[in-house]
C-alpha cells in the first residue's frame, strides 16, 4: 500500500511567505526577529532560503505573525484532506 501523496515543505516558498507577511505588517527584519525571539541573522537566512526554519523557529514566527504554522509553511489544506472552503 502506497502512502498518500503529500505536498512537501518548500523552503523557497516559505521564504517568500515570511518576507511577505513581514512586509505586510511594515516590520523590518530586526523587528520580526525581536517579536519571534530569534536572531536577525536567522530571519535573513530564512527569507533568503539559505536555510530552512527549525520547528521551534517556525512556531515562533507563526506566533509573531499570529498565523497557523500550516499557513506559514505554505502547506496546501487539500494535502491534509481538508476542504479549501
Amino acid at each position: 500500500m502506497n502512502a498518500p501523496e503529500r505536498e512537501h515543505y518548500d523552503r523557497e516558498r516559505m521564504a517568500r511567505r515570511v518576507k511577505s507577511l513581514r512586509m505586510d505588517r511594515g516590520w523590518d527584519q530586526a523587528e520580526l526577529a525581536e517579536r519571534a525571539g530569534v536572531s536577525k541573522d536567522t530571519v535573513v537566512s530564512i527569507e533568503n532560503a539559505r536555510r530552512g526554519a527549525t520547528l521551534d523557529t517556525a512556531v515562533a514566527l507563526a506566533d509573531a505573525f499570529e498565523c497557523t504554522l500550516e499557513s506559514l509553511v505554505c502547506r496546501n489544506q487539500l494535502a491534509f484532506g481538508m476542504s479549501a472552503a
